[in-house]
């Protein structure tokens, strides 16, 4: 005679239920939990923007000084202007004060560094297209701005240092004008930057 017995009930079930949820895509294995969220870094402090009077300064205590800044400020109303014709001539002239410069002495090691490094600039400056003179144009500025600073104090002009923060990673100007006219980008971007 046979005997059956009844099965628990799980024992018929487990494998089914187990079945199904591969088939479905699921998995035996535990799902881990989240990562934890990432540390969120706190906020820059909001600075805010300096205008033209509080960045202002006059400029400067040499008359080969003076000249020079002139030439300058001459270059960059004309990049703002995108007058790329007008700037050739302009180039000449501020190589030609710059070596001047040197030449009449009376500046120091530092000065004369700085001057030669706008005489180079400038010559090379010179001869290139719009494009090319607005991206010289930064390391031009930089000497620019370490000499009218040196030479700051006293002086017909009263200048301030801009900061356009988009033309290749940031870049600085002198401008003589209350509002921000940005030399980089001249009228596509005219008031891009502020005053440092």
């Amino acid at each position: 005679m046979y005997s059956f017995t009844l099965a628990h009930p799980l024992t018929l079930v487990l494998p089914f239920a187990l079945g199904l949820a591969l088939a479905c895509g699921g998995s035996t294995t535990p799902t881990p939990p989240p990562p934890p969220p990432l540390p969120v870094a706190p906020a820059a402090p909001v600075v805010a923007a300096k205008t033209f009077d509080q960045a202002a300064f006059q400029c400067c205590n040499a008359d080969r000084a003076e000249r020079l800044v002139d030439k300058y400020l001459d270059i960059e109303a004309k990049l703002y202007a995108g007058q790329a014709d007008h700037l050739a001539g302009q180039y000449t002239a501020l190589n030609g004060i710059a070596l001047g410069a040197i030449d009449k002495g009376g500046f120091g090691a530092d000065d004369n560094a700085i001057l030669k490094r706008i005489a180079a600039q400038a010559t090379a400056d010179g001869s290139k297209d719009l494009a090319g003179k607005r991206s010289g144009f930064k390391a031009l500025s930089t000497d620019v701005i370490a000499f009218a600073r040196n030479h700051s104090g006293s002086g017909s002009h009263r200048i301030a240092q801009a900061r356009c923060p988009m033309f290749e990673g940031g870049a600085d100007w002198l401008q003589k004008e209350s509002i921000v006219t940005n030399p980089y980008y001249g009228a596509s971007m005219s008031n891009c930057g502020t005053f440092q």
